[in-house]
């Protein structure tokens, strides 16, 4: 890593600093409170403390669930016990096992020296600069130049996706690693030496494992279908495979031939895998032990599953998020009467899909690169 390199991580975080300024410096949590008080007993002290409508009643499981595991956590350790039995829900239920309190994972290091309603604010933001560097990485690894792997790191941590899921600590915990994960694959798929792509594949089992300890097991799963996907692109495909950039390791030299590098990738690319799973395991032995008591287990038909899918018009809110209404609009502007009226409820949502849950817009500044590069092609 050179200066220009370390200017454009100094920038990240200055970047995630910006956005994320009211939680980190401003007092401000993103914890929502107010979502307490549309429920008993706290719904009777709605009008004492001037409370009406929520901000955005969507985000409610980051009070109702992960503050308080957050906290159950913090004081089970302060108190010099493990957390492994909550005997505060129904006549108690498993804890360290079910994994999204990400109680495994290292940022949460974070909650035992901050109070829990500010550190949320720091964690959040250095998922976003973690996400940034991760994809930053992994651009350069493939040999695009500074400005636009920087271009493509802002698109992947300040996507829609990763925005709003900020309410789910857990899910940007996993999702931040994909780039650094695929930046192995990649790097073992053109090391010509197999003792390079060792070192990548034991970095990327690091990386795997981490993620894993993030504790949505969905988002790992996810990260694991990308890879595999990704890791058969580069090892199947006929064109040749190009060697690792000299700016890596000085100078190219020459290693097995083409054939014998696909199948040795293939092989250590497994090995990687397993490895992460091996190294998350703490973690997903005891939570795949949970699921088989579940009452969710077999309490959805496959037809159920296939319909939670996105519907055909939900392809709108790729282009414009917020066409089906935002949870956290409290008014809507009348295009007829050309006036604004308040919300008939609570929040403004028409939709199918959870706000939050079919998050997918990309954002403004891919969609206009997109357009851009559509242009130049053209006009080639």
């Amino acid at each position: 890593m050179n200066r220009r390199d370390l200017a454009v991580f100094l920038f990240f975080v200055a970047l995630s600093a910006i956005f994320f300024a009211p939680l980190l410096f401003g007092g401000a949590t993103p914890v929502p409170f107010d979502n307490l008080f549309r429920f008993p007993p706290w719904s009777a002290f709605r009008a004492q403390f001037g409370i009406t409508v929520p901000q955005n009643e969507l985000v409610s499981d980051l009070v109702l669930e992960n503050y308080a595991w957050k906290n159950f956590l913090v004081e089970s350790l302060r108190a010099g016990e493990l957390p492994l039995w909550n005997p505060y829900l129904f006549t108690g239920v498993p804890f360290l096992a079910a994994g999204q309190h990400s109680a495994l994972y290292p940022f949460t290091l974070l909650f035992f020296i901050l109070p829990i309603d500010r550190a949320y604010g720091y964690f959040v933001a250095l998922q976003f600069i973690l996400a940034m560097i991760a994809m930053y990485a992994f651009a350069r690894v493939l040999g695009i130049s500074r400005f636009a792997a920087t271009l493509s790191a802002i698109v992947y941590a300040f996507s829609g996706f990763f925005v709003v899921s900020t309410a789910f600590p857990m899910v940007i915990s996993a999702a931040a690693w994909l780039p650094a994960i695929l930046a192995c694959v990649e790097l073992i798929v053109r090391a010509e030496k197999s003792t390079r792509a060792f070192f990548f594949a034991m970095l990327g089992a690091v990386f795997l494992g981490i993620q894993f300890l993030a504790g949505h097991i969905e988002i790992s799963i996810y990260n694991l279908i990308i890879t595999a996907f990704y890791a058969a692109w580069r090892i199947l495909t006929p064109h040749p495979l190009r060697p690792l950039s000299p700016l890596l390791f000085g100078e190219q030299e020459r290693g097995e031939g083409d054939g014998v590098r696909r199948v040795r990738s293939l092989l250590i690319i497994a090995g990687m895998t397993l490895t992460g799973i091996a190294l998350g395991a703490v973690q997903l032995v005891p939570l795949f032990e949970l699921v088989q008591n579940s009452f969710r287990s077999g309490s959805a038909s496959y037809a159920q599953i296939i319909g939670y899918a996105f519907p055909v018009r939900q392809i709108v809110t790729f282009f414009m998020p917020d066409f089906f209404g935002n949870p956290a609009h409290h008014s809507y502007f009348d295009v007829f009467e050309f006036m604004t009226h308040a919300a008939p409820a609570e929040t403004i949502f028409w939709g199918i899909k959870n706000y939050v849950e079919a998050g997918a817009w990309v954002g403004t500044l891919p969609l206009v690169l997109a357009l851009f590069a559509l242009a130049s092609r053209k006009s080639q």
